[in-house]
Parts: structure tokens; C-alpha cells; sequence
């Protein structure tokens, strides 16, 4: 290994500019980023679970009911899951039969899965299940290990029964039937981020973990002495609804997304107005930013506001990027650019449409808002765009992203659908070193490889005394045309890697070459490193 230092004219700081592209789209008041709806991943959600853990033995769950011969109960002796089950009973004579009975309701379709085990005469004593008196399968034989079963289930009631039935002679195994872990679920689509459709993880937390299988990663607190709790928990609630010890919890991964906010002519609008001194100081780009003047009041009139979260653009919106597009059942009906890079949002298409060519708002480019004023109409037929059936409007820019993180019902607005289109610029702060490797440098070696094998490499070694060998021979590596003798020696190493160091000579980062460099002694070399710092 050999350390060289950076000289000054090898170091250049300097900061890249990248523009990160954006394309979020709104279908059915429900929300997309870039395209995706990245659905992959399913997550259950129970309408009813019962593993029998709870339920004490010997006794039922509360909503399940058994008759025949012999009662079924909650037992010990075999599960699937746990310490329990419900199982027959094992006294159960021949040429009778016992059920067990539970009654369920959905509002929609949904799942039911349980286990099962068996252990009787085969093809003579049955485990079997019914699904509103119907046999849906059957089970038998003396060492049937526990097997799941599945069955979709319609909207409405639906009866469940199991039955264990014995014919009138002979018995097999324990003579006995087991049921466990019963559950009514319904699957709903998940994003493979942990975070809904239209939303980026902040920091990536949870990403393809789930609550049934992996387990979440949750902030969490416990209530001591040094008060500490959390943002979201008020001083009143962590005093008076927290014991000391109680640990409190959060939830995971933090997210962000558009967001979108209306406001009708007069409606308060805090938000708006902690942007009046911004509005105005862009003034100089365009007369279209003034808070108040003759093209209107933006503390007044009607006006549709567009957050955008600086994850999505780095540092800043990158002038001439944005594009709005307004659907009405799948044909354009409206367009904004701001072509001339001034933050004004002009009307560009389609060709010859209402509004075509008029300002309908501003962008500010540095903080990330959409400021929208433009309320002519883009449509004559007019829509529930603000959730109340009784006040339908017809579409213009104030109704752009209806369904954007604004509380409007998924399905409210089938047929309007909007995409947004931007780009931002990042900076990104680079360091660059420029390591050299002159002539007649960086040609020794402490790789065992680089001399000639079969030497005696042990030191010599006394009371008084440690000493490595100096004269080894460094194996020749020139390539010849024979065997022996070889081709005229040359030292020649390979760079493989690169190591950084600071002037402690600690290790900060290492460059690994994706194939290793030979240096020979008359050969310069030149490394470009590149950090992101």
C-alpha cells in the first residue's frame, strides 16, 4: 500500500444541476405519481379473526354455537397456531356426530380461510365443512396433518358449519377433529413503498414490509421522568391519558404528495395569505403575482391552490417545465404551460378552445405553488366538482386536481381526470480528486502474489531480534514468446482499488476499478474520483 497526498489543484469543488421529471396524474378523484399506480403488494384487512388463544377451555368463543352428540370445545390437546383449537370431542361413540356452528356477515365479497386436521377410520369417519348447509369439502384418515382452506364469500350472511361424523364400527387415530385460525378478510392494494398511490416515502421506511408477514418499524416513547413525548400528543393528553411507563407510539413511513386546496369568493384562506409578501415580491417577473390589483384579489376571489413538496423538485420548479392537462372523459379540453419561463400559467390548447391564450394563474417556482385564478368555463356541462350534489359546476381551472389530497371521495367525479407535468433542479454539491499514479510510482507490492512463489518468506527471529527477508525476488510477469528464458523484467503491479484518507490516515472511502489497471513503470495514470457530498 502507498500513500500519496491530494495536492490543492487536484481537489475541485463544484455542483451539479440534475432536473428530476414529474408526472402526476388524478383519474377518479384518486391519485398517481409518474405513471404508476404501484399496486403490487395486497394487504388484508379482517373483518373477523379467531385463533381460540383467548377463549378458556373447555368453553366457545361468544357467537359460536355446537350440537349433536358430543359438544366441540376449545382444547389443548392439537393446534395449528398457539396452545389452542376448537376440536370434537374424543368420546364421541360410533354412528354419531357433532357440529360446530358460526354465523358471519360481510358488506362486500370477501375471504374465509381456517385450518383443519383429522385423525379417524379412513373413508369411514369424516371431517367435513358447509357453507350454508351446501359440503364444500371433506376430510379423513388417521394422521392428516393441518391443511388451510380457502373460500370466497359473497356480500351478505353466510352460515359455517363443521361437522365430525363416525359410522358404527371401528376406530382409527385419536378419534377426534380440530378447527384453527378462522379469518373473513377482504384485500385491498398497497403500494410497494408502504405509502399510498400518489405519495413518496421520505425515508423509505416500511418499504416492502407489511403488518401480517414482516412487521412494521414504528417510533415509539415511554413515558418517564424527562417528559418527553411526541409532536403529534399535547402536553394536556401526555399528562392526563399517559401513565409513567405507558409507551407511545407513532406509525411509519412518513410520506408526502401533492396537496391541493379550493377556496370559494370570501372563504378564509390562511395559506393564501402567508403568501401575499412572496406573490408580491415577484411583481418584477410579472404583473400576474400581485396579491391584490385590477386582474383580482387573491384574498378574495375564488382560487385553487397546488402545493407541491420539494421532494418531488430538489431546490427549485425549473422555469418553461410545468404543463397542466384537463380531461373530460378521456378528450383534452384545456392545456397550461408557462412557455415564456415568467411564472405566468397560459391557456396553449387545444387550438381555438375557450380561454385560449389568457393567464390562469401563476407558479412560484421556489416554494413550490400553483397559484390558479382562471375560472372560465372549459365545459358547458356541469359536475359535482365540489362534493355537494346540489351545487354542481361546470369545469374550469379553479376545479384542476379535484381529488388531489383535497378530501373529495374516490368515484365523486368519474369523468374528469387531470395530469400535471413538471421538472425541478437539484443541485447537488460534487467533490472531484484527481489521483495520480507518475512514473516509477505505485510499482511495489505487498500482495504475497507479487514474488516469485517458493521462497522462504519466514524473518528471522531471536531475543533481540525480528528481521524480514530483503532479498525476495519479484516474480516477472512479462510475457514471451518462450517458456525460458522469460521476457526482460519489468515491475508491474495492478490498481485495483483506491483508498481515501485524511491526514490521520483514516480510511473515509474506497473506488474500486471494475477491472484492475496495470501500471508498469513508465506509464502514467490518472484517477477521476467523483463524491456527491
Amino acid at each position: 500500500m502507498t500513500f500519496k497526498k491530494f495536492e490543492s489543484k487536484d481537489i475541485l469543488y463544484n455542483v451539479l444541476e440534475t432536473n428530476p421529471e414529474q408526472k402526476i396524474q388524478v383519474y377518479n378523484s384518486e391519485m398517481y405519481l409518474n405513471n404508476e399506480p404501484r399496486t403490487s403488494l395486497e394487504k388484508p384487512v379482517y373483518s373477523y379473526r379467531q385463533n381460540f388463544e383467548n377463549t378458556a377451555i373447555g368453553s366457545l368463543p361468544s357467537g359460536w354455537t355446537t350440537y349433536g352428540d358430543l359438544d366441540w370445545q376449545v382444547t389443548g390437546s392439537d393446534y395449528y397456531d398457539g396452545d389452542r383449537s376448537a376440536g370434537s370431542n374424543p368420546d364421541l361413540a360410533d354412528s354419531q356426530a357433532t357440529s360446530l356452528v358460526y354465523t358471519a356477515s360481510v358488506d362486500t365479497s370477501e375471504t374465509l380461510t381456517f385450518w383443519w386436521k383429522v385423525s379417524s377410520e379412513t373413508n369411514f369417519d369424516f371431517l367435513r365443512f358447509y357453507i350454508d348447509e351446501i359440503q364444500q369439502d371433506e376430510v379423513s384418515g388417521p394422521s392428516v396433518p393441518w391443511e388451510q382452506k380457502t373460500y370466497s364469500l359473497p356480500a351478505g350472511t353466510s352460515n359455517f358449519r363443521w361437522e365430525y361424523s363416525k359410522d358404527g364400527s371401528v376406530t382409527a387415530g385419536d378419534d377426534a377433529a380440530w378447527i384453527d385460525d378462522v379469518r373473513i378478510f377482504k384485500t385491498v392494494p398497497v403500494s410497494t413503498t408502504g405509502v399510498p398511490t400518489g405519495f413518496v416515502s421520505l425515508f423509505e421506511l416500511n418499504v416492502d414490509r407489511s403488518e401480517e408477514t414482516t412487521g412494521l418499524i414504528y417510533p415509539f416513547v415511554t413515558k418517564g421522568s424527562s417528559l418527553v413525548g411526541t409532536k403529534t400528543v399535547s402536553t394536556t393528553s401526555f399528562n392526563t391519558d399517559f401513565l409513567y411507563g405507558d409507551v407511545i407510539s407513532g406509525s411509519y413511513p412518513l410520506s408526502s404528495s401533492i396537496k391541493r386546496d379550493f377556496y370559494q369568493l370570501g372563504q378564509a384562506r390562511p395559506e393564501v395569505d402567508a403568501l401575499k409578501n412572496t406573490l408580491n415580491n415577484y411583481i418584477i417577473r410579472s404583473s400576474q403575482y400581485a396579491y391584490s390589483s385590477s386582474l383580482g384579489n387573491k384574498a378574495t376571489q375564488p382560487l385553487n391552490l397546488i402545493s407541491i413538496p420539494s421532494i418531488l423538485f430538489g431546490s427549485s420548479l425549473k422555469p418553461t417545465s410545468f404543463e397542466l392537462n384537463f380531461y373530460i372523459s378521456g378528450t383534452l379540453i384545456g392545456t397550461l404551460k408557462d412557455e415564456s419561463g415568467n411564472g405566468e400559467m397560459i391557456q396553449t390548447g387545444p387550438e381555438g378552445s375557450t380561454g385560449s391564450g389568457s393567464v390562469a394563474g401563476v407558479a412560484l417556482y421556489d416554494e413550490g405553488f400553483l397559484v390558479l385564478t382562471g375560472s372560465w368555463e372549459l365545459d358547458s356541462t356541469a359536475r359535482n366538482y365540489l362534493n355537494d350534489p346540489g351545487n354542481l359546476r361546470e369545469p374550469s381551472w379553479l376545479y384542476f386536481g379535484v381529488g388531489a389530497n383535497d378530501g373529495t371521495p374516490a368515484g365523486t367525479i368519474p369523468s374528469s381526470s387531470y395530469a400535471m407535468q413538471m421538472k425541478g433542479i437539484n443541485k447537488i454539491p460534487t467533490l472531484t480528486m484527481f489521483a495520480h499514479a507518475d512514473k516509477g510510482e505505485m510499482n511495489h507490492s505487498n500482495n504475497p502474489t507479487y514474488i516469485t512463489f517458493g521462497q522462504d518468506t519466514n524473518p528471522s527471529t531471536g531475543s533481540y531480534v525480528y528481521a524480514e527477508p530483503t532479498n525476495l525476488s519479484i516474480k516477472n510477469i512479462v510475457s514471451s514468446s518462450y517458456a525460458d528464458p522469460t521476457g526482460s523484467f519489468q515491475k508491474t503491479t495492478y490498481i485495483s482499488k483506491i483508498g481515501i484518507y485524511d491526514e490521520d490516515k483514516n480510511l473515509l472511502g474506497i473506488a474500486t476499478m471494475a477491472t484492475p489497471i496495470k501500471k508498469t513503470q513508465n506509464r502514467d495514470l490518472t484517477f477521476k474520483l467523483k463524491l456527491d457530498i
